[in-house]
């Protein structure tokens, strides 16, 4: 909940730890063995901050202060916790074991209507829909490259370690036509780009490896379809 982290011992049942936060606690993240969060300074309810809980034990690591808003959960990158923040935008990075700043970056485009889509040990991929994507080079927090998305409704995103599939309407002169195009996740340019495909109403997609795919669901013959894009 947002002011208790209880485990419980999935063979028998028994709770072996019950951790009650001071202040309420939001965008939970598990992070190399670390269950992370937000909160706020109970001696300062104003200012915000992210908290580390050892999920072995229940026992709070650290907490650090830091500016602005949350704009998302903590994600894992690699053992480091990572998140978005707004006012100012910032991408920011702890050590889990530490909790040691090691990342404190400017967003480029500013933290409003962000996610995370990836993160690693190496790169953040941020995504605003139907806006853009951005990846960030961890270390550094050096902006890598852009991808712009204008003039596209997004339906479905989805990456692995190598690309980024993504499946949109785009709007043209006799309407709307479904898209699907990937994205080489080093260099931000479209790999692969199909125009006009019949994929029904579009769910989802599957990256693996060198190959990747795209579902959708043709209502009016009640049919899966399935299109590569590799």
């Amino acid at each position: 909940t947002d002011t208790r982290i209880v485990r419980v011992n999935p063979s028998t049942g028994a709770e072996e730890w019950n951790y009650v936060a001071p202040a309420p606690m939001r965008g939970f993240g598990l992070v190399d063995g670390f269950v992370c969060f937000f909160t706020s300074d109970p001696r300062n309810a104003s200012a915000n901050g992210v908290s580390a809980v050892d999920a072995g034990r229940g026992i709070v690591i650290w907490f650090r202060t830091f500016e602005g808003y949350s704009n998302s959960a903590v994600q894992d990158a690699g053992g480091t916790a990572l998140f978005l923040s707004t006012s100012p935008a910032r991408l920011y990075g702890f050590e889990v074991e530490t909790g040691r700043e090691i990342l404190h970056a400017p967003l480029a485009s500013g933290g409003l209507g962000l996610q995370v889509l990836q993160a690693d040990e190496r790169h953040v991929l941020v995504a605003s829909t139907d806006r853009f994507i951005e990846s960030y080079e961890l270390s550094s927090g050096r902006l890598r490259w852009r991808s712009d998305l204008r003039g596209m409704s997004t339906r479905v995103m989805e990456a692995n370690a190598t690309s980024i599939v993504i499946i949109a309407e785009r709007s043209g002169v006799s309407g709307d036509v479904t898209v699907a195009m990937l994205i080489d996740l080093k260099t931000g340019k479209v790999a692969k780009l199909l125009e006009g495909i019949a994929l029904g109403d579009p769910r989802f997609a599957a990256v693996e490896d060198e190959r990747a795919f795209v579902v959708g669901f043709d209502g009016a013959r009640h049919e899966v379809v399935v299109r590569e894009l590799s």
